[in-house]
């Protein structure tokens, strides 16, 4: 048996303190997501914060849209295997056998970057902790009778 859960990653929603929306001082292709590297390497700069900052005035709505669809965290991808083996004893006694993989390929998925300006840590910055667990392997026996 094999389920694995794959998502999309979330639209990001850039927040500020004062101002409902921020203004964007760069082109939109100029404030993507860094689409090449891992996501390890991408902790420190998930995208261009320095494309956005406060409006003028505290208060007033910026140029920048509630929700960025240029923006996006990282996806899920969790694979968990399971095989089991079942054997006849004898006609009454049955004996199962199971082994499963929690995280089989054991892909890290740490925390979304911070979409806080002026927030810790800063804005476009993933903490680097890990949102899920590391690959766990599980045997069982079972004894059927």
């Amino acid at each position: 048996m094999c389920v694995a859960f794959i998502l999309t990653g979330k639209l990001a929603t850039i927040l500020t303190r004062i101002a409902l929306f921020l203004t964007r001082k760069c082109a939109i292709d100029q404030s993507q997501p860094k689409l090449s590297g891992s996501y390890v390497s991408r902790l420190n700069g998930w995208f261009k914060a320095s494309c956005f900052v406060q409006p003028p005035t505290p208060f007033s709505f910026g140029n920048e849209s509630r929700v960025d669809s240029q923006l996006r965290g990282e996806g899920v991808d969790n694979w968990d295997l399971a095989i089991s083996k079942q054997t006849n004893i004898s006609e009454q006694v049955k004996l199962n056998f199971e082994i499963e993989f929690l995280n089989a390929f054991n892909r890290v998925q740490f925390s979304p970057p911070s979409l806080t300006l002026g927030g810790t840590p800063a804005l476009g910055v993933a903490s680097g902790t890990q949102l899920n667990n590391p690959r766990e392997i599980q045997f069982s026996a079972r004894l059927i009778f």
